[in-house]
């Protein structure tokens, strides 16, 4: 009876654990990892919050206005490469941001890289999830 008790307890414990791994998605499901797409556009929004941040980059896309949808790091990860939001949102100024582009959704992305008007870089480059 204790060894059927100790497999049952051992099993309600594991598969606890695996509700966290199956709910949070992985960027490989959601993303290209291998190729990149540059923008230069205005970002136009931003969200900055945990699990991830996110905002809109308004791209100039043959004379009409195309927002994208983009993703990035932990408020804590971006921070740690130098990034704050209000140097997220550039005071209007044009951006040029490198994405991971989604594999069903034409504008969203991932964002990897981002170049700022004064020339400041901040990159995310090795970030996986």
């Amino acid at each position: 009876m204790r060894r059927i008790l100790i497999v049952a307890c051992a099993a309600a414990l594991a598969a606890v654990a695996a509700v966290p791994a199956i709910a949070h998605h992985g960027l490989a499901k959601q993303f290209d990892m291998e190729k990149r797409v540059v923008l230069k556009g205005k970002i136009t929004r931003v969200y900055w919050q945990n699990p991830h941040i996110y905002y809109e980059l308004e791209v100039m896309d043959k004379g009409k206005a195309r927002t994208y949808n983009i993703e990035s790091v932990p408020v804590g990860m971006a921070r740690a490469a130098g990034l704050t939001a209000q140097k997220l949102r550039s005071n209007g100024q044009e951006v040029e941001v490198t994405i991971r582009p989604a594999l069903k959704d034409p504008n969203l992305g991932f964002s990897i890289y981002h170049k700022y008007a004064d020339g400041s870089i901040i990159t995310f480059e090795g970030f996986r999830e």
